[in-house]
């Protein structure tokens, strides 16, 4: 997803730079919005710019896919996955101290959140997974070691 949106917003950058450099027209949105040559240029130029900082976002994720891997791992007593701002860091997590397991679905995607006793939270979501039958597997794990705690699976 990285590399499409790197991609298409770079073309988006190309396409708007050069309708700004080369315009001498005004430009008329959806029939309710009148720009002169001078608002369609600032607005071609905006339109770059958001272009940028959107393929900015896809080289930046890019990035941090290839310097910091992600994984997740279940261990005897501990479960390790990817956390913090960006999922730069791993965190552990004893599963003595779950909680509770949530899933919702939301939009087309799954959302596993993993509830422990001091309150914090913690999100899983299919699309982490290469393939959802290793996100059921991963659910369904963490449900049997979460014995006498609470499992809300998601309506079907």
């Amino acid at each position: 997803m990285a590399i499409l949106g790197l991609v298409f917003f770079g073309l988006g950058i190309l396409l708007f730079s050069s309708k700004a450099q080369h315009n001498d027209r005004g430009l008329i949105l959806w029939h309710l919005i009148e720009f002169g040559p001078g608002g369609a240029t600032m607005f071609y130029w905006v339109l770059t710019v958001v272009s940028g900082l959107f393929s900015l976002m896809g080289l930046i994720l890019l990035v941090r896919t290839a310097v910091f891997p992600r994984f997740l791992e279940l261990g005897d007593e501990v479960l390790t996955l990817p956390a913090g701002y960006l999922h730069l860091k791993s965190s552990n997590i004893r599963y003595s101290d779950v909680e509770g397991l949530w899933e919702t679905r939301f939009n087309f995607q799954t959302i596993l959140t993993v509830v422990l006793s001091n309150g914090q939270r913690y999100h899983m979501t299919r699309s982490m997974f290469e393939d959802a039958k290793y996100y059921e597997e991963v659910r369904d794990f963490l449900a049997s070691r979460s014995v006498g705690n609470e499992f809300c699976p998601a309506s079907r």
